[in-house]
Order: structure tokens, then sequence, then C-alpha cells
């Protein structure tokens, strides 16, 4: 577990407005399609409870307003997987794309144009 804060938020986004968005239920493909669309930043994967959680800047929560998600900030506790646990591995949560460093993060923008790249009709 690990508190956001400081130095990052969670973006808490339901796992069906993502595969709405990436077209796929499967999710090596989600990943690889997370990793490019946001260019690498950090992804976690709860399958079990139906959550991604991009990691942005911890500024973020303050101004943070896309439907159907949360910005976690100071505050909040978001369960981290340890390093290496992938999709592959069959762990309750994973990197769905893994932090490569801790100052590299998600920019907001891009968390933001990928909920919206889900076709409203497929998740309302």
């Amino acid at each position: 577990m690990m508190r956001c804060g400081g130095l990052f938020a969670a973006v808490r986004i339901p796992a069906a407005r993502i595969q709405d968005a990436a077209l796929s239920r499967d999710p090596a493909d989600i990943d690889q399609w997370l990793a490019r669309r946001l260019e690498g930043g950090p992804v976690i994967c709860d399958r079990f409870a139906g959550w991604y959680y991009a990691l942005v800047p911890a500024s973020a929560a303050r101004w943070w307003t896309e439907s159907g998600t949360v910005c976690l900030g100071a505050g909040s506790v978001v369960g981290v997987p340890a390093p290496g646990t992938t999709e592959a591995s069959g762990a309750r949560i994973y990197w769905s794309v893994p932090m490569d460093s801790p100052a590299m993060l998600c920019h907001p923008a891009a968390v933001a144009g990928t909920i919206a790249a889900a076709t409203p009709a497929v998740t309302q």
C-alpha cells in the first residue's frame, strides 16, 4: 500500500471504460495500448475490483473533473504491486504499465484523453 499525496495521485478508472477505449478485453492488448497512449506512464490494474489506476502528479487531484473517474490525492491509499508483477503473473494487482522511475508519471491530459476515447454509447 502506498499513500497518495506528496509526489503523486492516482486516477481511478473503471476497467470497462479502459476496455471500451482500447477496443479490447484482452489484458495484454490493453497493457500495450495504455503504454502507447500514456507514453510509458505507470498504470496499476486491480483485475478483481475492476479498476485501473494511472499515477499522475499530485497537483492533478486539485483540478480533476473527468466524469466517472476520481483522482485520489492526499490521504488516499492505493495498493501497489511488487516491482515486476505483470498481467502474466496472475496476481490480483499488477503493473499494467510498469513504473520505470519514481519521477516518471502519466501526464494528466493524456489520462483525460484516454478516458475520453471510450465511446459514450458503450460506457453509459
